[in-house]
């Protein structure tokens, strides 16, 4: 006998975890199946793995494939879409200042939701840091002349031919004869 699910609304997460692990398929078998339902390839595991971890959220598109090849109503999962939304976006404020508890300061993020770095570093010598055009551990390019790079120089790919030795083993040829 199988639980009876919750009665109230489910987050996306788990529900997908849970909907997948019941038909025994991997993260890459779900993403599969979803493209080959909807004709489009570029759904990949990753993003499956995303959605489950709730990292992003699928749009209505996803929603309703993802409905149809797991077997369930498409309400389950447009429901647990909108209910993950919710709890992102915190406690609905009613506009009263007193009753409403302050917003948290927002932490410095990058585009990714990842905690920001500093960057650049002290500004010296009219510098900026990271904006200075400066390369760091790397030389400059060579500027392009308009003639191919002529062997050993920078940018052609092939070492400078290095002139052999002339003396022998045994002996120093260099020395005129009869000077020993």
């Amino acid at each position: 006998m199988s639980p009876s699910p919750p009665s109230g609304p489910r987050q996306l997460g788990p529900l997908l975890v849970e909907l997948r692990a019941a038909r025994g398929w991997s993260q890459q078998r779900t993403a599969a199946e979803l493209c080959a339902a909807a004709g489009v390839l570029t759904l990949t595991r990753h993003e499956v793995s995303r959605w489950e971890r709730q990292l992003r959220l699928p749009g209505d598109f996803w929603s309703v494939w993802l409905a149809r090849v797991l077997g369930v109503p498409s309400e389950l999962i447009t429901e647990a879409v909108a209910h993950s939304r919710r709890l992102r976006r915190g406690p609905a404020r009613t506009g009263n200042p007193a009753a409403d508890p302050p917003p948290e300061p927002a932490a410095a993020t990058d585009t990714a939701g990842r905690p920001a770095r500093a960057r650049g570093g002290t500004r010296a010598a009219g510098r900026s840091g990271r904006h200075s055009g400066a390369r760091r551990g790397r030389p400059r390019p060579p500027a392009r002349t308009g003639r191919p790079p002529q062997p050993g120089e920078p940018g052609s790919g092939r070492a400078r031919a290095v002139p052999r030795r002339t003396a022998r083993r045994g002996g120093d040829e260099a020395c005129p004869a009869g000077t020993d």
